[in-house]
């Protein structure tokens, strides 16, 4: 999480929290869509591209290309609605952080920060039920997204070199993960994800 929001100190890594300048939009055609344009272009916007410019695993520019999906859940869409939205504060720059917040009520900016996103977490997996989820809520932490992430492309059949490129492994460190979630949920886990309850929802076009 040290690339979208702010780490305590004793928990801050070489990653560097990405900015507006690290987040670029491009059309069908592959042209880019600068910042300035992109509300009112909002409908032609067909990629994203993510610059990782310093993280610690030691790669240095990495760039992660995601694709409009047409889904409930789309990288283009999320992404261009965070950078509207940020472009919408007073003072916003290029150089401004993805984790800000601004509280028109109070007219004070905020960070997002890891604790909130435990919070959030936490709060989600209680409201649904610790005991229904099979999930102790001690257990789930801020790595939990990229857990899941890589878990639901696992089943959803993605290879593993996807699953390494899109979750910016380099290593086959993510097996671990996959391997303790078969071992929690057990044999059936693949049908009890991608099944159609509205809990989960499929990674692949």
């Amino acid at each position: 999480m040290c690339e979208y929001t702010k780490t305590p100190k004793n928990e801050e890594k070489k990653t560097r929290l990405l900015e507006l300048q690290d987040i670029r939009f491009y059309n069908s055609r592959k042209k880019e869509v600068k910042h300035a344009h992109i509300k009112a272009r909002a409908s032609a916007l067909e990629f994203v591209a993510i610059w990782y410019r310093n993280q610690k695993n030691g790669e240095v520019n990495e760039v992660v290309v995601q694709r409009r999906n047409h889904k409930d859940l789309c990288p283009v869409i999320e992404w261009r609605d965070l950078a509207i939205r940020i472009w919408s504060y007073p003072g916003t720059h290029l150089r401004t952080t993805v984790n800000t917040f601004f509280d028109t009520k109070n007219q004070r900016f905020y960070d997002i920060e890891s604790k909130h996103v435990l919070a959030h977490l936490r709060c989600v997996v209680q409201h649904r039920g610790a005991k229904l989820l099979g999930i102790p809520i001690k257990s789930v932490g801020t790595h939990s997204v990229r857990i899941s992430f890589a878990m639901l492309m696992h089943l959803n059949g993605s290879n593993d070199s996807t699953i390494m490129k899109m979750g910016r492994w380099k290593s086959a460190a993510f097996l671990a993960y996959i391997r303790s979630y078969v071992d929690q949920f057990g044999g059936d886990s693949s049908i009890i994800i991608v099944k159609d309850n509205g809990d989960f929802i499929t990674l692949r076009k």
